[in-house]
């Protein structure tokens, strides 16, 4: 924690010396930024990330599915999330703090939708411009 809000002092979204701002109410002076928040979250859990795809195989495609993936696997999001079930979420990408395997299967219960240029712009995911689209890939190569 004393290292954290070290690092937010020194890029200036805290005021004052990170010394004595533990119980602090300034410590929520960004809480309504939401996009701020959900940065500070990809920053701090990287690389925890879930790339969202629209579109599933079983028997048969079924476009309005969605499907989640983590660099090393594919997941499912757990019945308590507040994202399983939301067609209609703002990102492609979401982040998480723990996942728990249970019958094979590896569950997401607590995920944030986070926004692709914190994701660029917080993490260590490398950029290529290909025309008028840009790629994303970490260094497993999640997205080519």
């Amino acid at each position: 924690m004393q290292q954290f809000s070290e690092n937010l002092c020194e890029a200036g979204l805290l005021e004052g010396s990170a010394e004595g701002l533990r119980l602090s109410s300034r410590l929520n002076l960004h809480s309504h930024q939401e996009q701020l928040v959900k940065a500070m979250l990809i920053a701090g859990l990287y690389p925890h990330l879930i790339q969202v795809k629209r579109g599933t195989v079983t028997k048969r495609f079924r476009p309005e599915n969605l499907s989640y993936r983590t660099e090393s696997s594919p997941v499912l999001l757990h019945r308590s999330s507040v994202n399983r079930g939301n067609p209609d979420l703002s990102s492609r990408w979401l982040t998480f703090f723990s996942a728990v395997k249970s019958s094979g299967q590896a569950f997401i219960r607590d995920s944030s939708v986070v926004h692709p240029l914190a994701l660029l712009l917080l993490t260590d995911c490398d950029l290529s411009e290909r025309g008028q689209a840009l790629n994303l890939s970490t260094s497993a190569h999640l997205v080519k």
